[in-house]
This record gives C-alpha cells, sequence and structure tokens, in this order.
C-alpha cells in the first residue's frame, strides 16, 4: 500500500502500511478531503492458505455516502485526512493503494512493484494470522474509502488493532466482487514486523493466476527440419485483466501461484525453460521442436496454490 513519503509525495502502486501508537498523519499536496469512515470489525477471518474464503461482512461496514473531497488532482494521489484516535492500548494500521482505471491499463502503469487488478472491487486484511478481527472494505470509484482521478482510484482504510508487544503480521487481498467474495486477485503478506511510533513496512501484493493461455508462433514446422519457436505465454487474472505478456513490459515480480509448463514430448519438443515464478519469466519462452516425424505435441501448464484454467498449444510436425 502507499503512504505518504519525504516531501508529501505519493508513490503511484507502491505498497506500504503505516502504523502510529495513537493516530497517523498523512500530509500531502493536492488539496484534502475528509476521511473515509472508521470501519467496523469483521468476523476473524482465517488466513489464506490456497485461495481466501470468502468472509461475510455486517452491513454496518459498507456505508454508502461517498466523501466529496474539496480538490481532487487529475495526476496525483488526493490527501485523506487522518484517521480518529484508535483508543487506549491499540494502534491505527493504514492501508492506501491505487486501482488502475481499466482504460488506463497500460504499459506506463504497469512499471509498478506490485500487483493491483482494474478489476479490484474489495479489500480484505486478516491480523496476526487471525488473531485479531481482521476486515473487509468494498473500494472501487463509488466507495467511501476511495477518491478517482482519470487514471487512478485512490483508496484508503484503516483499522484500529490492540498493539500489544508491537509485533504484527498481516495478510492482504484483493477480490474482484464486493465483500471479499469472488475470486481473489492478489496476495500480500508482510510476515512477522515490529510496529513502533510511525512504521512503514512494505506489503508486496502478488499477482494470482487465474487463467494461461499459451500459444505457438508456428504451430506447424515442416518435419525433417529441426525448429525453435517462441511459445507466446499470457497470465490473467479472475477478472480477465493481464498479469504477465511475453509482448509487452512485464515487471520482475514474484507470483501468488507460480505457473509450471509442460510438454508432452520432452525428447522431439522440450521448452526453453518451464517455470514462471516471477512475471518477467513469460518472456523467451521457446519450443524446441527436433525435426522428427512424430505426432502432435502437447504445451499445458499447471498453477500451484490456486487452480486455474490452461489453454493447451499444440505443435502438428
Amino acid at each position: 500500500m502507499n503512504v505518504v513519503v519525504s516531501g508529501g509525495r505519493r508513490v503511484l502502486f507502491s505498497f506500504f502500511l503505516a502504523a502510529a501508537a495513537s493516530l497517523v498523519a498523512c500530509g500531502g499536496g493536492g488539496g484534502s478531503g475528509p476521511g473515509p469512515t472508521p470501519p467496523v470489525n469483521a468476523p476473524t477471518q482465517t488466513p489464506p492458505t490456497a485461495a481466501p474464503p470468502p468472509v461475510p461482512v455486517p452491513a454496518t461496514m459498507l456505508p454508502g455516502a461517498s466523501p466529496t473531497p474539496s480538490a481532487v488532482p487529475t495526476d496525483g494521489a488526493p490527501a485523506f485526512a487522518s484517521p480518529p484516535p484508535a483508543g487506549a492500548g491499540k494502534t491505527n494500521v493504514i492501508f492506501e493503494f491505487g486501482i488502475p482505471v481499466s482504460s488506463q491499463y497500460t504499459y506506463a502503469n504497469r512499471r509498478r512493484p506490485e500487483f493491483v487488478s482494474p478489476g479490484s472491487q474489495s479489500f480484505g486484511i486478516v491480523v496476526d494470522k487471525g488473531a485479531q478481527a481482521g476486515a473487509i472494505f468494498n473500494v472501487g470509484a463509488s466507495s467511501p474509502y476511495c477518491m478517482s482521478t482519470t487514471t487512478t482510484v485512490y483508496c484508503r482504510v484503516y483499522e484500529a488493532i490492540v498493539k500489544g508487544n508491537g509485533q504484527h503480521d498481516f495478510i492482504a487481498t484483493l477480490y474482484n466482487a464486493p465483500n471479499g467474495t469472488g475470486s481473489a486477485l492478489s496476495i500480500g503478506d508482510t510476515g512477522l514486523v515490529t510496529l513502533t511510533g510511525t512504521t512503514v513496512t512494505p506489503l508486496l501484493l502478488k499477482a494470482v493466476v487465474a487463467n494461461v493461455k499459451l500459444t505457438l508462433q508456428n504451430p506447424a514446422p515442416p518435419v525433417g527440419t529441426p525448429l525453435k519457436t517462441p511459445l507466446h505465454t499470457l497470465l490473467t487474472d479472475a477478472s480477465g485483466n493481464t498479469i504477465a505478456d511475453d509482448s509487452i513490459y512485464n515487471p520482475t515480480d514474484l507470483l501468488y501461484n507460480p505457473v509450471t509448463l509442460s510438454s508432452s514430448d520432452t525428447t522431439n519438443g522440450p521448452l526453453s525453460h518451464y517455470g514462471i515464478s516471477y512475471q518477467s519469466d513469460v518472456y523467451f519462452v521457446t519450443a524446441r521442436y527436433s525435426g522428427a516425424a512424430t505426432g502432435p505435441i502437447t504445451y499445458s501448464a499447471t498453477c500451484s496454490n490456486v487452480a486455474c484454467t490452461v489453454q493447451n498449444a499444440i505443435l502438428t510436425p
């Protein structure tokens, strides 16, 4: 998530978590506006081990009125008001992030250090592996937790947690449907972090691959001539938005559910590499046909952690 850094500048799509013993003051340029209504805790959640389970959300967590900022810039993050004091023995944990507008989901705004899908509709947080109550927030252009610019919907949510010894773990998930339902689009885990004073901790959201599409550049090579042909690999999320595509820029970010490619004939049609653990691993996947007279060779894929659908590619000499 994204917090104000030095000079009041905000970093687009850079996910951070901020905590303060009483309240966190987030300054910034571009005017100011009222902050979202504080959320009500959802029931304790089970941390995701594969696909996160849906968590019911009380109606009180979903207020209908949106904040009206006094000034919302068109090319930068709006300024949000600080949350109220967390209360005795508690600390406010703040999550800020930007959801790209679908029509603006271009090469330029994919240059980010994690995956935030334009299909994101709700955001869930699990605190201390479920030992403390977590929360679900509906997010998007009409959400009371968000403000829109021409390219990005900026969202800010906060959760008051029991401070304890200051060591906590946070698991964040973006979903493609309201109320923490539907499918997970990206998942991140801080691991155990120590919150002292005002703390900024990176929280990297990893893309959840829902669909793999494989396409051979030359699916029908002539028999008798060895050939190396690209196996184009397209990874998309549960909303159909691109995670990685070998024809565009892809950051070197880990996937939540790595993809393993396969060949039905590793003698006559092996691949240059089989593992896709990072978004950038989709580059330069090559099928190496031996030239032998053989039957069709099928290239397929499987996803770890979360199942995905696969469109196979078939090489027929």
